[in-house]
């Protein structure tokens, strides 16, 4: 049985907050950042305020007597959280500083991939902006698109991919303009062919236990159309990959890293999300690690998946050593729809009225569920939207086309409330 602190408020945190809450082996829930959506699945508020240090956060699950952290985001995990919480005994499914790099910085990453012999699109490093347009040019005159990423941290904005030279300019204002500090450092890719999905796992103990795949829309608009966004919707099962997809991105890449971690002496508990480009003759190639779930990733994992996220979380950090029941591992045909405010992503232009939405919209429902982000607490039982990425409307069905057109019916009903949001009308139309 365990008390458990979850780092986050978004709807990745959302998600998982409602699917430990199933787990008969919970017996607490705190969460923070407090997340005006979820006051129905928590114990109380843990009253830290929304600037509380990683020492602060350790003292009170030392006072609450938390059993573990699990922590959703990529930010606290960059800045040493486990780090801390370990220093005071305290559990944490999140990497340390060290392992977190994997997201942090995408040439830390680049250089582990090489080392491990994964598969992944050939990179330059660049440190200006002078030199990240030649090479950037230099690729687009082959003839080939070319790819550009910030290495730091850019809350899923900080990669472009482009095709002619004045996407190049956009690119190299939206890196040096808008996010400098990610981009301290810029990776210069080559374009990798192949359709685009994600696979997730978690890890510990010298274990781990795969969540299986999704595919994740990140453009804005419908046909994949307009700039990139952290995800506009997503779908799980991914049924044109090959029937061993799952063995080989084990043996071709995940197993490779853990290996090559521990060789250079990094552990890493915590999750793992694995970006993938899948060609139909090379098979996987990686985009990107991440040291979180995906959003909205998160969101129809948590629904699509039957088994008992806490137990396996608590079993990799060693805390539950119970044979874990084993129901079927197949993941429920399941389809998110994402629905933003109207500057999204880069806050341009006007972000629209915001809306109340009442709580009773975020009530456990048969087949359907929604999850928030960037909300806050409004009167009469209601939360207000804020700006971003802020609902997620997740459906699960017999198969993916009536999983799609239940989550859009969910979409409708939130439309009710906030008419002045954007969403894309095409999640889960190209799954075969």
């Amino acid at each position: 049985m365990a008390k458990i602190l979850l780092i986050g408020n978004g709807a990745r945190e959302h998600a998982i907050a409602w699917k430990i809450k199933a787990s008969p082996l919970l017996t607490g829930l705190w969460m923070w950042p407090d997340h005006p959506a979820c006051s129905s699945l928590i114990n109380t508020p843990t009253n830290l305020g929304p600037t509380a240090t990683h020492t602060e956060i350790a003292d009170f699950c030392k006072m609450t007597k938390i059993d573990a952290v699990i922590v959703g985001p990529e930010q606290p995990l960059s800045t040493g959280l486990a780090n801390i919480l370990e220093n005071f005994g305290i559990p944490c499914f999140g990497p340390q500083q060290d392992g977190a790099q994997l997201e942090s910085s995408k040439s830390f990453a680049k250089d582990i991939m090489t080392d491990a012999k994964i598969p992944t699109a050939f990179s330059r490093e660049v440190k200006t902006e002078t030199q990240c347009r030649k090479e950037a040019i230099a690729i687009l005159k082959t003839g080939k698109p070319v790819v550009l990423k910030a290495s730091g941290l850019a809350g899923g904005k900080g990669v472009f991919v482009c095709f002619e030279e004045d996407e190049v300019e956009v690119a190299l204002i939206r890196l040096y303009e808008n996010m400098s500090e990610a981009a301290e450092t810029v990776l210069v890719e080559d374009f990798l062919e192949g359709r685009e999905c994600s696979f997730f796992c978690l890890i510990g103990k010298d274990s781990y236990t795969p969540l299986g795949f999704a595919v994740d829309y990140k453009r804005l608009q419908n046909g994949d159309e307009g700039p990139n966004t952290g995800g506009m919707g997503s779908y799980t099962p991914v049924s044109w990959l090959p029937a061993d997809a799952q063995k080989r991105v084990l043996a071709e890449v995940v197993e490779p890293l853990l290996k090559t971690l521990k060789y250079k002496a990094i552990p890493y508990t915590g999750f793992l999300y694995v970006g993938l480009m899948w060609h139909p003759k090379i098979g996987p190639q990686v985009v990107e690690f991440n040291c979180r779930l995906g959003d909205p990733e998160a969101q129809i994992l948590a629904v699509a998946d039957q088994r008992d996220w806490l137990a396996m979380i608590l079993k990799h950090l060693g805390l539950h050593s119970e044979p874990l029941e084993s129901p079927n591992e197949d993941l429920k045909p399941t389809a998110g729809v994402v629905m933003s405010s109207l500057d999204y992503p880069y806050g341009e232009g006007k972000p629209g009225r915001s809306a109340e939405l009442p709580l009773e919209l975020f009530a456990h429902q048969r087949n359907r569920q929604v999850f928030a982000a960037s909300v806050k607490f409004a009167e009469n039982h209601t939360v207000e939207t804020g700006k971003g990425r802020v609902i997620t409307c997740v459906a699960t069905a017999e198969d993916l086309d009536t999983a799609a057109q239940r989550a859009y019916h969910l979409v409708e009903t939130v439309q009710e409330f906030w008419p002045d949001s954007h969403f894309r009308e095409d999640i889960a139309q190209n799954h075969k």
